[in-house]
């Protein structure tokens, strides 16, 4: 018997259980059901996408049950996608000017 589980992250966002699978060999490879689920969870919470690498799960000690730990990071292209979310987000459209004091 197969299912077919639809899990929607954002609206216009959803992801199938042979998705979910995809995520989980890949982008939270090496988490527990209850990891992946609060990885899950806090993806769909910042509306943030797992296949474009905007967010990922690394478990730290995976051998230590006592030391085990993960830690859900957000990707540099997670950050901008909240910060246009927020409407303040306003990137410069100029190259970094530097500047040299040739005293030091």
């Amino acid at each position: 018997m197969t299912t077919n589980a639809v899990v929607q992250l954002r609206p216009g966002s959803e992801y199938t259980g042979a998705q979910l699978a995809l995520i989980k060999r890949t982008v939270a490879k090496d988490t527990n059901a209850d990891e992946f689920d609060l990885f899950m969870s806090v993806a769909k919470m910042k509306g943030l996408d797992p296949f474009s690498k905007q967010i990922t799960a690394i478990v730290f000690s995976k051998d230590d049950p006592a030391k085990r730990q993960m830690a859900i990071i957000t990707g540099i292209d997670g950050m901008r996608a909240i910060a246009a979310r927020s409407g303040n987000y306003r990137p410069d459209e100029d190259e970094p000017a530097y500047t040299y004091d040739e005293t030091l």
